[in-house]
């Protein structure tokens, strides 16, 4: 990595950093123990989720709000999606 590379990845960084929390969709792929698909790169488990005593069941669409640092998410809500609305856009997940 060059001088101006590494420049730029420290201003992303630092833009990201600023920015306290980010809303993301996952859907559950797994409920004992819990984990979340956020992107095909990104499977998050209990020890990244903050929620209440929701009940999960696989194949649900989740709110998620990444916390300041983006170590942990706080489970906001579930979403239940209108097939016409979305036009199945969560297979993508």
């Amino acid at each position: 990595m060059n001088l101006v590379e590494l420049i730029k990845k420290i201003a992303l960084d630092v833009v990201e950093e600023s920015c306290p929390t980010q809303v993301e969709v996952g859907k559950v792929i797994g409920v004992k123990p819990l984990k979340v698909l956020i992107d095909p790169k990104k499977i998050l488990d209990e020890d990244f989720l903050t929620y209440s005593n929701m009940v999960f069941s696989e194949g649900e669409t989740l709110i998620l709000i990444r916390l300041k640092g983006g170590q942990k998410y706080l489970v906001l809500s579930k979403f239940k999606e209108k097939e016409e609305d979305f036009k199945g856009d969560t297979e993508k997940l």
